[in-house]
């Protein structure tokens, strides 16, 4: 390995900041969720609830299982025995969702495992190697591909929430101009 891509601390803390912007996200997220739509689906996509628990079904079902596996393989790991394919096999189902809360609590917590396992790892064992597929990547590397899924999904929700706030905000608009015409009529009489 070159020293260019030679895993040091600093690389890895850099890494943990990232990985802990989700569970801060879910956190600033739980005080304005109750304000948009979060369960409806535009056309072909998911809800921001149904994307919120994609993101928690890679942490609890992929992620976490693999990086689990740094303390018990001694040499490197195979992905095969875990739900590579979390994101291509996700149906959600709004009937047996639970409430918005419980998914954004559940997040948290298991943003949290995530963070504890990830902080245990020694150094020495950044550079093993996950086998996903037909294709091999290192800790550090699996851990980016994690972070960039997520970066990639909350950009989503941040702007669907963007574009319903700007609806909400010319519907506003729209009520106040209707209400000074009405005002406008009355005094006209």
């Amino acid at each position: 390995m070159t020293e260019y891509n030679k895993i040091t601390q600093d690389k890895i803390d850099l890494m943990m900041k990232d990985v802990a912007y989700l569970k801060q996200e879910v956190s600033a997220l739980k005080t304005v969720i109750e304000e948009v739509p979060y369960d409806e689906s535009p056309p072909g996509g998911l809800s921001i609830m149904g994307i919120l628990s994609l993101i928690d079904r890679g942490q609890t079902t992929f992620y976490k299982p693999v990086l689990e596996q740094v303390f018990t393989a001694t040499g490197s790991i195979d992905a095969a025995n875990f739900k590579q394919d979390f994101e291509t096999s996700f149906e959600y189902n709004t009937e047996d969702a639970p409430k918005i809360q419980t998914i954004l609590d559940d997040l948290i917590e298991h943003r949290e495992e995530l963070i504890n396992i990830i902080k245990k790892i020694p150094l020495s064992d950044w550079d093993k190697i996950i086998y996903i597929n037909d294709s091999q990547i290192n800790i550090a590397g699996f851990l980016e591909s994690m972070i960039q899924f997520e970066r990639s999904k909350l950009k989503d929700i941040a702007d669907r929430v963007m574009v319903i706030g700007q609806q909400q905000q010319t519907i506003r608009e729209m009520e106040n101009r209707r209400r000074q015409n009405k005002q406008l009529n009355n005094m006209d009489r």
